[in-house]
Order: structure tokens, then C-alpha cells, then sequence
């Protein structure tokens, strides 16, 4: 029951404010766990709220590039991606991804993770030699990583498709 995970997260975030503080890793893994019980609960406004708080206390008493702040740059980013800020949504993707590729490598499945949101979010730009070109690195990383028969693989090389399927319409209308 969501209504009752919200209750005892803001329960555990009350305590850990009494406890701790406004600046503890813990107050801010509690406003992230409540951003993703928002998400759950179709609250966009308070996913965006809460994981701007852990935010800002991650960037407070972690360093800049800790794999957390990529995690709460995601989560930004998908907050407003789903409230229909595409660019605001790809500037959180692109500092999550370079955190990502700084502490995990270019051949992360994370990192091709993040390949794959950026080229959606190019896609829904209307960026498709942008799109095509994180679509093609994400799949790069997931072949190589998960084999050519992975759920994964079959997602990108769908996007892929999709964006093939455009170039092909918008050349036969000319």
C-alpha cells in the first residue's frame, strides 16, 4: 500500500531530521525514497520537491561526482521529463551520465542506461541524428555486456526502428 509507505517514510524522515539534522546523507536517502513513492503515487510536483532536497543535501556532504548525486540527477531528470521539461529533464540526464562515465567507464550498463534516457529524450526533442546516436552507444555497451538475445538489446534496437521508420517517412514526403 503506497498511502501507507508514504506514512512511514515521513514517519523515518521526521526522525532522521530530529536526529541528525537538515544535512545527513540519511535525511537525504529519506527525501529520495519519498521522491520515489511520489513517482509511484503520480505526484510529479513532489517527486520534483523531494529529490531537489536530497539533492542539495548530497551536494552539501558528498562530493560533487558521488554515484548518489548521479542517482538524484536521474531521478531530476525524470521528474521533469514527466512534467514535459524535456530540456531541463536532458541537462539532469547529461550531468548524471557524466558522473557515471567518470566513476564507472564507458562500458557500464548504468552508463548505457544513460544513453538510452538521453536518446529518448532527443527523440522527444526531435534531435533524431542525436537520439540515433545515444541508441547506438547504448546498444554497443548492452550487446557487448548482455548478449544480442537480452530484453535490453530488444528495446534499443525497437527505438532504433522507430527512428528508422521517421527518416524513412520524412524522405518520402519530399
Amino acid at each position: 500500500d503506497l498511502e501507507q509507505a508514504k506514512e512511514y517514510q515521513e514517519s523515518a524522515l521526521a526522525i532522521h531530521l530530529k536526529k541528525l539534522g537538515h544535512e545527513h546523507p540519511y535525511v537525504a536517502h529519506c527525501y529520495h525514497t519519498m521522491g520515489c513513492i511520489y513517482e509511484a503515487l503520480g505526484n510529479l510536483e513532489q517527486v520534483k520537491e523531494s529529490q531537489e532536497c536530497a539533492l542539495s543535501i548530497y551536494l552539501k556532504t558528498l562530493p560533487p561526482d558521488h554515484l548518489l548525486v548521479a542517482r538524484c540527477y536521474s531521478e531530476l531528470g525524470l521528474a521533469h521529463r514527466n512534467l514535459g521539461n524535456l530540456a531541463q529533464a536532458k541537462e539532469y540526464y547529461d550531468r548524471a551520465l557524466a558522473i557515471r562515465l567518470k566513476k564507472l567507464g564507458p562500458d557500464h550498463l548504468d552508463v548505457a542506461k544513460c544513453y538510452y534516457i538521453l536518446g529518448s529524450v532527443h527523440h522527444e526533442l526531435g534531435n533524431l541524428e542525436q537520439a540515433k546516436e545515444y541508441y547506438d552507444r547504448a546498444l554497443t555497451i548492452r550487446l557487448k555486456k548482455l548478449g544480442p538475445n537480452h530484453r535490453d538489446v530488444s528495446t534499443v534496437h525497437h527505438e532504433l526502428t522507430q527512428l528508422e521508420h521517421i527518416e524513412m517517412n520524412s524522405i518520402s514526403r519530399k
